[in-house]
């Protein structure tokens, strides 16, 4: 194809008397056009023949563990001080003796 296209553009006149269609109807001004067209249909097919697509698609996939840890503070001091004494305890008092003192 190349070397026909070479030849049609350097040396015009050789070229439509080799492989003009339309020598005999010099009113359509072919000058080897046609052949041209007709070599470049050609390779079009061949082409898209041999033209094939590789499609290939990367799927990467990892394993998630479902274990979720939430910031819980009071598991993480139960969990510290777990030989500590609990050192609250609940008093009530029935009866006061006496009124609270305040100093000023």
């Amino acid at each position: 194809m190349v070397i026909l296209q070479f030849e049609y553009t350097f040396n015009n006149k050789a070229f439509t008397e080799k492989y003009c269609i339309n020598k005999d109807k010099p009113e359509l001004k072919c000058n080897g056009k046609c052949h041209l067209a007709k070599i470049a249909k050609e390779n079009q097919k061949e082409n898209a023949e041999k033209q094939f697509f590789l499609d290939i698609e990367i799927t990467f996939f990892q394993n998630i563990e479902k274990t979720f840890a939430f910031f819980n503070p009071y598991l993480i001091l139960k969990k510290t001080f777990w030989n500590c004494p609990d050192l609250y305890s609940l008093t009530t008092l029935t009866e006061l003796d006496h009124p609270p003192q305040f100093s000023f």
